[in-house]
């Protein structure tokens, strides 16, 4: 996979919830959106774009500031 299309794939999910409340979000309904459930939801939609590809996502790590982040890490495959 081309890193270009990989960037693609995250800039359009990052846009559908930028600058939203994402408290009314369907994605956030059931969950209270922390980085750790961010990170983990990203993961997930991600790993459903590429399946079927020979690669995989290991690990989404997402910053809240410049200091402090949450990854959430699939340790095996």
């Amino acid at each position: 996979m081309d890193f270009r299309e990989l960037k693609n794939l995250v800039k359009e999910l990052i846009a559908s919830w930028d600058h939203q409340d994402l408290n009314t979000l369907k994605d956030f309904k059931a969950v209270n959106p922390t980085a750790e459930v961010i990170a983990k939801l990203m993961h997930e939609k991600l790993s459903e774009h590429i399946k079927g590809r020979s690669i995989w996502i290991d690990r989404v790590s997402v910053w809240e500031n410049d200091r402090c982040s949450a990854t959430y890490l699939v340790v095996c495959k």
